[in-house]
């Protein structure tokens, strides 16, 4: 297991420059050549399900499997979702999440907030942070809680540096150019692929899994009762090791 370039102690933290979907994909592969691993098994939550998918389509020949929970289609599927779909069914949440922008920003939320979160002025930087924090706060299990409340002034300069690198992949489309994962799906055709997803996945919603999974001839989609978009759930965690156990 390893963090993403900028996530964890590589210098610069939370930075943005040199840090794109190609870069983090290349990063993985040289990884591998430096530790000298012929194949692995690609694994991944969330974002690091994505960067499992796509990595394994540009080197099916360095994978042995996937295992990948709570996968997104990214960009395009999931903007859809929250702007739109998750909005109406989580209204005050979504109102939580827009109150900072002027009615003509509302057009493009993600491109406003993220030249907020660019800002040398304190205060976007603050409402850009708080957006993003709105976006997954009380979501991860399968019941939304009411947001809690926080003030800009509890907002410390980590979850600031996050919604910065966050709402930069978002605003760039992950650097996808379709703005979705399936880049070249056929190559995955003889690899054993196994999605697990939440059923109730408030973040990363079911029907993109099943969108990549139906594209991939030999997927599989485990499909977790009472579950949201955390993994750390007991059947939920039981699910992943018993996946990863029959890639032997």
């Amino acid at each position: 297991m390893f963090d993403q370039r900028g996530s964890g102690q590589s210098k610069a933290v939370v930075g943005t420059f040199r840090n794109t979907l190609q870069d983090l994909l290349d990063d993985i592969e040289k990884l591998r050549r430096y530790l000298g691993i012929g194949r692995w098994l690609a694994f991944g939550v969330s974002w690091g399900a994505c960067l499992g998918v796509l990595y394994s389509q540009n080197h099916p020949r360095a994978c042995s499997g996937l295992v990948l929970a709570g996968l997104s289609n990214r960009h395009d599927h999931q903007t859809r979702w929250i702007l739109e779909e998750r909005a109406r069914l989580l209204p005050k949440r979504h109102h939580a999440v827009m109150r900072a922008l002027d009615p003509g920003d509302r057009a493009d939320p993600i491109n406003a907030y993220y030249l907020k979160s660019l800002s040398p002025n304190r205060t976007d930087q603050l409402e850009a942070t708080y957006a993003v924090w709105a976006l997954e706060a009380g979501l991860k299990g399968p019941d939304p809680e009411t947001l809690p409340m926080m003030t800009l002034d509890e907002i410390d300069a980590g979850m600031v540096g996050r919604a910065k690198v966050y709402l930069h992949y978002w605003a760039n489309k992950s650097f996808l150019p379709q703005g979705h994962l399936l880049v070249n799906p056929s190559a995955l055709t003889t690899l054993p692929v196994v999605l697990v997803h939440g059923a109730s996945d408030w973040i990363c919603p079911l029907s993109g899994a099943e969108q990549v999974a139906g594209a991939i001839e030999s997927a599989k989609l485990i499909v977790v009762p009472d579950a949201g978009h955390s993994p750390y759930g007991v059947d939920f965690v039981q699910t992943l090791r018993d996946s990863i156990a029959t890639m032997g």
